[in-house]
Formats: structure tokens, sequence, C-alpha cells
């Protein structure tokens, strides 16, 4: 992969993390939000359900920023004479 694909691709990943953002805010803000215990089970319970698949994608998205970064970019061939 060229730098600009290893870009590319990090710019992608990080997009979505930061799209994503919101929903595991809002599964936060009603947890941190609840008046009763009752209430908290019910968030928690709601939370697990909304955010569960979210949250593991946005750990492969890391991983993968993560690889992404470690890479090293190909080197452009050299024009041919």
């Amino acid at each position: 992969m060229t730098e600009q694909e290893i870009t590319g691709e990090i710019n992608g990943y990080k997009q979505q993390l930061e799209q994503s953002d919101y929903k595991v805010m809002k599964a936060v803000e009603r947890i941190f939000s609840a008046s009763s215990i009752t209430d908290l089970l019910s968030a928690i319970a709601a939370a697990a359900k909304e955010v569960a698949e979210i949250i593991s994608q946005r750990q492969t998205w890391r991983d993968r920023i993560n690889e992404l970064e470690a890479m090293e970019p190909d080197q452009p061939e050299a024009p041919q004479e």
C-alpha cells in the first residue's frame, strides 16, 4: 500500500469512529442519568443491546488503524527509462 492509501484508510476508520461516538455516548448518558437502581439496571440492559455490536466494531476499527500506522508504505517504482 502507498502512503496515500494507508492515510486514506486510516482516515476512513477514524470517520467511522467519530460517526458512532453518539451511540456510545447516548448509552453512557442514559446510565449516568438513572435516578434509581431500577432505572440504572434498565439503562444498562438497553445499552448492552444497543451498543454491544458497535463497541466490538469500534475495537476492530482501532486495531486496523494501529496495523496501518505500523505499516511501511510501498516505495514508489522508479520511472522506466
